[in-house]
């Protein structure tokens, strides 16, 4: 009797795996299975399924609304592409310097945004692959604020460095993905600053937190943009995100990274005219990715 009873038992609870998986594989990903009461081997491998299914339908969400969004944001692009070719071939166009540059113009801006879309996607899904050494936090902020340095000269904009007065230690990072983001975050300063503003780079420091600071003196953002300023693709009517020269992926990119590290980056602004603040907070304990 005993035999029998857990061959019913085991038998319906792999009935509701396999029925399950085949849910799973043909794209229902809202399927769960129970706990089939029959030791902590059969609880661990539900509970394994189940975190499966969720991690399998948080992909499919973001890969529907990526395309979703990478075809609202080809639109344009594409559109005055189209425009202008189809104005060469009616000959209302000249094929000149300046209709060559707009057309190359175009083709860079898709470029861009095949490459943000697939960093961001590669973020989202935590497929980015740290490789987290240990790094002065103020050599890398010098790192970054040298590199945008060159575009901001071209508008007029200032960037200033401004370290902690004590020697920072070392923390652990990916630098090559951290100079990413304090890149984005202060080429979206500069972008959005007026000639003859400032962007200040501040590095700061406590025992268990680095916190990079990019301050600007430029456009500012209105309190009802404020909480959708890390969305994808997120442009304000008027302000900071209004440019089309981004991709509109900068600053997604910038906050998928920090969280990668365990980090969080935030966003403040007293409102439109009157600058912005951004900071990116980083633990010294790392969450995930480091190899001991």
């Amino acid at each position: 009797m005993l035999t029998y009873y857990l061959y019913r038992a085991i038998r319906r609870s792999l009935g509701s795996f396999s029925n399950a998986a085949q849910e799973v594989a043909s794209g229902n990903y809202d399927v769960r299975v129970t706990s089939a009461k029959l030791g902590p081997e059969f609880e661990s491998l539900a509970s394994s399924f189940n975190e499966m299914a969720t991690k399998l339908a948080a992909v499919d969400t973001t890969r529907r609304q990526m395309l979703t969004d990478l075809a609202h944001e080809m639109r344009t692009p594409l559109a005055s592409f189209k425009g202008h070719l189809e104005g060469i071939e009616d000959g209302v166009v000249e094929l000149d310097e300046r209709t060559l540059g707009i057309l190359y113009a175009q083709i860079t801006r898709l470029e861009r945004l095949a490459r943000d879309i697939r960093l961001l996607t590669e973020a989202e899904e935590g497929m980015t692959q740290l490789q987290f050494t240990s790094q002065n936090p103020q050599h890398l902020a010098a790192l970054a604020a040298a590199a945008v340095e060159p575009v901001a000269a071209k508008k007029n904009v200032l960037v200033t460095l401004e370290d902690s007065e004590l020697e920072l230690d070392d923390f652990p990072m990916d630098s090559v993905r951290m100079e990413q983001v304090l890149g984005n975050l202060l080429e979206n300063a500069v972008r959005h600053s007026s000639p003859g503003g400032e962007v200040i780079l501040r590095t700061t420091c406590t025992p268990d937190t680095v916190t990079f600071s990019v301050t600007d003196t430029g456009e500012g953002i209105s309190t009802k943009d404020l909480p959708h300023i890390f969305e994808r693709f997120y442009r304000a009517p008027v302000g900071r995100e209004a440019h089309r020269s981004g991709s509109g992926l900068g600053l997604a990119i910038s906050k998928t990274i920090a969280e990668a590290h365990g980090g969080t980056v935030e966003a403040a602004s007293e409102g439109p005219g009157r600058g912005a603040n951004f900071q990116v907070h980083l633990p010294r304990r790392l969450v995930r990715g480091l190899n001991s």
